[in-house]
């Protein structure tokens, strides 16, 4: 059973300007692609090749892992973010917000450290614990929720140096990103919450206007996150 690239759930410009057409093209036409295509190859021919792709993720290790799980972290980063969202979370999603971190000002302020503290690439999770509560983690290369108990809600794509160096665009030149109100919407996940969807963005993070998706860095980790602009979530 061949593993595909699944469909974006919206246009490939349908997130602009904040996540421009040609960032899609390198990030999910390229990039994604890649990992589909790499796995299809290491299955070919083995006990992995009838399995799903979080049956893959579960059983296998080394390269296969990193492919597999690269796939899915990236499938659910897309799917976490909607055009034309809208506010700020409501109902159970922001009770459980408001338990776990004080406020949601606070969450968007721990979220942001977490992200910006995940050391060369990963990627920084917002999950839902066994016992319901939320929860933030940073894990590092393709390491993802799904190997463990936690519930991945939200992600952040973190890119270390080495990535940075592919992009077209000088770091320097990449923008902030903020959880604050604008046109992308985080979309939240968990036990009695799911279809929550926001016009909330990834808060302290980074990214390419042209060609790399939220790219995280520490020099973003001073500025401001009071203004919105582009954003990855995932």
């Amino acid at each position: 059973m061949a593993i595909e690239l699944p469909a974006l759930p919206y246009a490939r410009d349908a997130l602009a300007p904040h996540i421009s057409a040609e960032t899609i093209d390198f990030h999910y036409c390229k990039h994604h692609q890649a990992y589909v295509t790499n796995l299809n190859n290491q299955i070919k021919g083995t006990e992995f090749e009838s399995l799903s792709l979080e049956e893959i993720i579960r059983k296998s290790s080394g390269g296969m892992f990193n492919n597999a799980a690269q796939v899915w972290n990236h499938t659910f980063y897309w799917n976490s973010l909607k055009p034309s969202g809208g506010g700020e979370p409501t109902g159970k999603l922001a009770d459980a917000i408001n338990t776990a971190f004080g406020s949601f000002a606070q969450f968007k302020e721990q979220f942001t450290n977490t992200a910006l503290t995940t050391f060369g690439s990963g990627w920084a999770w917002l999950v839902q614990r066994a016992d319901g509560s939320l929860g933030l983690i940073s894990t590092s290369n393709a390491a993802t929720p799904l190997t463990g108990t936690d519930r991945a809600l939200l992600t952040c794509d973190v890119w270390g140096t080495r990535l940075l160096r592919r992009l077209p665009q000088r770091p320097r030149e990449i923008r902030r990103s903020v959880l604050e109100s604008g046109e992308l919407g985080a979309r939240g996940r968990a036990n009695g919450l799911i279809g929550y969807r926001s016009r909330n963005r990834c808060i302290g993070a980074a990214t390419c206007s042209r060609r790399c998706s939220v790219v995280p860095t520490r020099s973003s980790a001073s500025a401001s996150t009071s203004g919105a602009s582009a954003i990855k979530v995932a």
